[in-house]
This record gives structure tokens, C-alpha cells and sequence, in this order.
């Protein structure tokens, strides 16, 4: 328990204003999981694949920075693997958006990322000037098909809501005017929602496709 309350603390150090959307959840509910299953004595390993994406990401990020606020919305691994990368290679701190019920049968979520949600936070360095800030989502928080409905299933699925990302006032006041959205593919709809509010509120949005 102790390595769960500290892993939180940590997503949160640093967060500033943006420490009221820092997501507890899904920690939170892991003592209730099998523990021995994730293994969070020991950290798992950024994938390499990840690790090459994030090379491609980091000039365009790098040249980004001013009044800018990234949103990352990645499949959960891929994300949490770029969570690290971002806070200790260029000082932009990762705001934990990942939200779901940890459960031994759910739907949503795994072992490997339940190991990673809890080391990769122990593992952040300080960082003394934050250079910018990162949402972190999980693209897969609800499936496009019935998965769901199999019985021996825990339904934890969820949507993003615009209460849970910062209102343009929020924006406003640390004079962020644009935003970087990172994907691949395809946007949810409940993130375009979000997306289409700010557009309207004249926040500028540059729109980064991985597969592009």
C-alpha cells in the first residue's frame, strides 16, 4: 500500500494548477487486485517500438513548448511508456488522466500496465523547471465492440468528460493558447467533444497522427 500512496504522490508532484486532474482511480482500486500478478517490485521495461516513437515525437515537441499544452491520447502502455520519456528526458511533466476501476477480470487495463502506472512515477526525476505538460490518456478506455457483455467480464469501461480536462479559463490564466493532440488513426468521440469545445473558445489545435 505504501508504493501505491507513493507512486500517487508523485504523478501529482509537480502538477501545479493541474494537480485537481490527476486521476487516483485506477491506484487507488489496485489493492484490490492480485499484486503478485503485477509485480510491482519490479519495473517493466519502455518498449522499443515506444522508445522509437517518442524519438520522432521529441523535435516537434522541443519546438512546441511555448504556451502549449499536450494531450496524449494513446493506447495506456504506449502512453505511460512516453509518460517517462517526457518527465525525465524533457522536463514536461505527465498529468495522469489514466482512469479506470482496476479489477482481476476487467475489461479495460492489465498487469503491464498496472506495473507501469505504479514504478514509472517512482522512477520520475525531480524536475526543476517544468517545460510544459502532458495529459496522459488511455485510447483504449472503452472498445468499439461487445466485448463487454461477456458475463465472466468486469464492465470498467469509461469516457472522458470536458469536466475532467481544464476549461480554456484554466488555460487562460497560465497563458496557454494552443494545444498538440497526439493519436493515432482515429479520435474518439469523447476527446472530440473536448476538442471541438477549445476550438470554439479559440484555442488553437495542432493534431499529431502517429500513423501518419
Amino acid at each position: 500500500m505504501d508504493r501505491l500512496i507513493e507512486s500517487y504522490d508523485n504523478w501529482r508532484k509537480n502538477s501545479s494548477i493541474f494537480e485537481c486532474y490527476v486521476k487516483s482511480t485506477t491506484l487507488a482500486s489496485l489493492s484490490t487486485v492480485d499484486l503478485e500478478k503485477v509485480d510491482i517490485t519490479k519495473c517493466k521495461d519502455i518498449k522499443e517500438e515506444n522508445k522509437e516513437s517518442f524519438k520522432l515525437l521529441e523535435a516537434k515537441i522541443k519546438t512546441s513548448l511555448d504556451n502549449v499544452l499536450i494531450i496524449s491520447d494513446l493506447e495506456a502502455e504506449e502512453n505511460l511508456d512516453f509518460s517517462i520519456m517526457l518527465n525525465n528526458n524533457l522536463s514536461i511533466k505527465p498529468i495522469l488522466s489514466i482512469n479506470h476501476i482496476a479489477h482481476n477480470y476487467g475489461l479495460i487495463g492489465n498487469n503491464v500496465i498496472h506495473n507501469k502506472l505504479v514504478n514509472y512515477s517512482l522512477k520520475f526525476k525531480d524536475i526543476e523547471e517544468v517545460k510544459g505538460y502532458c495529459f496522459i490518456l488511455d485510447n483504449g478506455r472503452y472498445k468499439d465492440n461487445d466485448d463487454y457483455l461477456d458475463p465472466l467480464v468486469f464492465n470498467n469501461q469509461y469516457e472522458v468528460t470536458e469536466e475532467e480536462l481544464p476549461h480554456s479559463e484554466v488555460l487562460k490564466m497560465m497563458n496557454i493558447d494552443s494545444l498538440m493532440f497526439i493519436y493515432r488513426n482515429r479520435i474518439k468521440e469523447d476527446i472530440q467533444k473536448y476538442l471541438d469545445y477549445l476550438k470554439g473558445e479559440k484555442i488553437n489545435i495542432v493534431f499529431i497522427d502517429l500513423e501518419s
